[in-house]
């Protein structure tokens, strides 16, 4: 609320120093000499302003390409280019051939695979920048068409670049957002009475049709902008009616502007497709994909992934957005003092920016992939809000203040946009990034000729559809040309559900492929035991299992690795296979494609078995060819702690928990490297950390109640195992411990339920038996019979038991009672 209250005070000391000059028709109040002076000199610093917001650009959009849908989009153009036609169905799955298909992206493919035939990747990445620079430079020029808020804009749009840096990838999305910026502008400058027409917005929404659905999102913006015109010609309407002013005016512009968004509607079916395309955006198929793809699911969703400093700039500009519809205005109490009172700004543009507010909120809250043209919304809110303004003739203060703010902002959302790289993996620079697609997966399909039905999930879909279709056909691809059955259908096989068997059967799969992150799914796993299954490719970043038949047996017997497996890490190998375990790691690094996550698997396994200088040779490579890489990292800070090197460690932790402070495994890492140094303050701190950060980090309780227990910190103990043994219910050990403590905490009623489920667990428990019968004696609502039942058990296992009995100051009290006397055989 300060921060936006401090922003508004800003803006609002900016206004107070310009000359309200409201632009209509493109005529502007002549200026004198001195303030077309000083008009000169903001140029060459509105040039600079410039050239640091196309440098920011270069940050988010110049990162060596991953597995993202260009590879789709690009096959398809390909598929057009070699076909000379437009795609009408399914190309590139089995799993629904035929099915109908409009695709509202197809200029978008060909164009993509164009840029790609000229120039390679290369060619790509400038034509993404070159793209993501235009949207921008469009509502540039809108900001600084008078040439006196160059810092403000740079603020702005520094922010801007941060809020929306996740969409900048090249796919069809590009092309939306230069579409939109476009829009904006004309639906602008109109309002503002510097266009004389709107017949420019018609072409523009053909050539956006055809290039990406997103057209409809700038049809709801015109929409909006006609609602606004709309109402402020009905209160025009009114006043004239009343005989307070004329209205024909805003009268013939509305009815200007009804003609041309009718026409644009119209345009809309200027494609391939016809009517039919809207089809491709039915709300059915919307929900579809909002219940599996991230990209589909609301913003706030999204939000826990981001960093602090990237949820800051969001805030920040969401603020600066809000902040520009007030102003502050001074005014004269009774007293004759001046006092300043905050009001909504007056401009030319009545309701528009408020409803364009609502309607940018809508779309973020809608989904995440609506991010981007939300932010064009509201930088266009924000310059409509500020249109009026115009420099005084003497620089004021408050423009140099903006000026410099300007520059901060920019440097500050430059080292935020940098830190968002390195910490998400994303390499700054030109190519494609071998760490994040299948590279030598491909390679070692097409030297093998594994063809076949494969089973495949949408993440890795969109490079082996550029590799491998349309020769051989996917379970699943990016393009969505199918139902919803077929994306439940990839989840339940990931899953195991009914059961894996059933899924191979009823989808004749003949080998499947799993990335990264899938190597730990139930399906992977089965595919792992099972021996009709056999693993043949493994490097860090993609998994091959072949089906056990004949044509595939060549293949499998020269290539299986029947010991290391990524989805078994953790699993212990047998004494008498660590030898041929140790040959095929080291088989595996004589993979062609050299990436840091085949080192740190490798790494893992060889952590597993012990050898640790080799497993620390392969974390060293791995940070050689990536300085950034989390993993390895997390990997040499593990092999310094069983090396005895706990300082060691801790710096690997650090610098892991710098790039991400939400990492478990890091903070795990850094509590065991301080309780190794003897810091147990410390190491409390990070298990405390870590268990907070995941409830289910069972290494971090078990560790955090050791050190609790050393510090002498009981109660807090007591809870850190109520939550282990809620993790891990079968875990005895950690059960009796609580129960312990229970007792030593006089906390008996509790201590007797952890008994009572021990005593379930194991019923011939003699130590469990006695300690529940303690904690009986020291509740009066307990039956004197159901202690004596408890003792009488366990002295018939362990008679040795008597003695302790009769000095336990526990039973002192019922000593002298018959049922006490004839358990210890005393006489009565």
């Amino acid at each position: 609320m300060a921060m936006t209250r401090q922003i508004m005070t800003w803006m609002a000391r900016f206004a107070e120093r310009q000359e309200a000059r409201p632009l209509v028709g493109g005529q502007s109040v002549p200026g004198s000499r001195d303030l077309r002076d000083a008009d000169q000199r903001n140029l060459s610093l509105e040039r600079w302003h410039l050239l640091l917001l196309l440098m920011l650009l270069a940050l988010p959009v110049l990162v060596k390409l991953q597995n993202n849908d260009f590879w789709a989009h690009a096959k398809v153009g390909e598929w057009m280019w070699q076909h000379r036609a437009i795609p009408r169905e399914n190309l590139f799955v089995f799993t629904t051939p035929h099915y109908p298909w409009v695709n509202h992206s197809w200029l978008s493919a060909a164009f993509l695979y164009f840029i790609y035939r000229m120039g390679d990747i290369p060619a790509v990445q400038c034509f993404e920048y070159l793209c993501v620079a235009l949207s921008f430079l469009i509502l540039w020029k809108l900001w600084v068409r008078e040439r006196n808020a160059s810092g403000m804009a740079l603020a702005a749009f520094s922010l801007a670049v941060a809020t929306c840096q996740f969409r900048f990838q090249p796919r069809p999305e590009l092309f939306s957002a230069v579409g939109m910026s476009f829009l904006l502008s004309f639906l602008v400058t109109y309002c503002a009475g510097q266009r004389k027409h709107l017949w420019s917005v018609p072409p523009l929404v053909v050539v956006w049709t055809n290039f990406h659905g997103g057209v409809l999102n700038g049809l709801a913006v015109f929409a909006v902008f006609w609602v606004a015109e709309a109402i402020s010609t009905w209160q025009e309407w009114r006043r004239g009616k009343k005989g307070i002013g004329p209205h024909d005016v805003a009268t013939r512009q509305l009815k200007h502007m009804t003609l041309v968004f009718a026409v644009s509607m119209l345009a809309t079916v200027i494609n391939p497709y016809g009517f039919h395309y809207y089809s491709s955006v039915a709300p059915g198929r919307i929900a579809m994909l909002r219940g599996y793809l991230l990209e589909w699911g609301p913003l706030v969703d999204f939000l826990p992934q981001l960093n602090t400093f990237t949820l800051s700039a969001m805030s920040l500009f969401t603020a600066l957005a809000l902040a520009s519809f007030v102003e502050m205005k001074p005014s004269l109490d009774s007293s004759g003092r001046t006092k300043r009172s905050l009001r909504l700004r007056a401009t030319p543009f009545h309701l528009t920016p408020f409803l364009l507010t609502v309607f940018a909120t809508f779309l973020a809250w809608q989904a995440l992939r609506h991010l981007w043209t939300a932010t064009q919304i509201l930088l266009a809110v924000t310059m409509m809000n500020l249109f009026v303004t115009r420099a005084s003739i003497r620089r004021s203060v408050s423009m140099r203040r903006w000026n410099v703010a300007g520059v901060v902002v920019a440097a500050c959302v430059g080292a935020t946009l940098f830190y968002q790289n390195v910490s998400t993996s994303q390499r700054n620079g030109i190519g494609v990034d071998p760490s994040s697609v299948p590279l030598g997966l491909v390679r070692f399909m097409d030297a093998n000729h594994i063809t076949g039905r494969m089973f495949n999930t949408l993440g890795d879909s969109c490079y082996l559809t550029w590799k491998l279709c349309p020769a051989q056909k996917l379970f699943i691809d990016i393009l969505n040309a199918y139902d919803a059955s077929i994306l439940a259908a990839a989840h339940q096989v990931l899953r195991g559900v009914p059961s894996p068997q059933v899924n191979i059967r009823r989808w004749n799969l003949d080998y499947a492929i799993f990335l990264e992150q899938e190597i730990s799914s139930p399906f992977a796993i089965y595919l792992s035991r099972s021996p009709a299954w056999a693993l043949v490719y493994w490097d860090g970043r993609s998994m091959l299992f072949l089906h056990r038949v004949q044509r595939f047996r060549d293949v499998i017997e020269r290539h299986e690795y029947r010991l290391t497996n990524p989805s078994a890490l953790g699993e212990n190998v047998p004494a008498d296979a660590v030898d041929a375990y140790l040959n095929e790691v080291r088989r595996s690094l004589r993979n062609p494609v050299k990436s840091p996550p085949l080192y740190v698997v490798a790494g893992n396994m060889f952590l597993q078995v012990g050898e640790n200088v080799s497993a620390e040779r392969c974390f060293s490579e791995a940070q050689r060819r990536d300085a950034f890489d989390v993993r390895a990292h997390l990997g040499l800070g593990i092999c310094a702690l069983r090396s005895r090197k706990p300082e060691r460690a801790a710096r690997h932790a650090r610098w892991v928990l710098m790039l991400r402070p939400r990492t478990v495994e890091a903070w795990n890492l850094l509590g065991s490297a301080h309780r190794e140094n003897r810091n147990l303050r410390k190491s409390a701190h990070a298990f405390r950390r870590g268990a907070c950060l995941d409830k289910g980090n069972s290494f971090a309780l078990r560790n955090l109640a050791d050190v609790l227990e050393s510090l002498g910190e009981r109660d807090e103990m007591i809870r850190c195992l109520q939550q282990l043994v809620k993790n891990l219910p079968s875990d005895w050990d950690q059960r009796q411990r609580l129960a312990l403590a229970l007792l030593s905490a006089q906390r008996f009623r509790e201590a007797e339920r952890q008994l009572q489920i021990m005593l379930q667990q194991r019923p011939d428990s003699t130590p469990t038996m006695y300690a529940l019968a303690v904690a009986k004696s020291r509740d009066a609502r307990v039956a004197v019979g159901d202690i004596v039942t408890l003792l009488e058990q366990a002295i018939r296992i362990q008679p040795g038991l008597k003695n302790l009995i009769l000095t336990d100051e526990n039973f002192d009290r019922f000593r002298e009672l018959p049922e006490f006397k004839k358990l210890l055989g005393r006489p009565q």
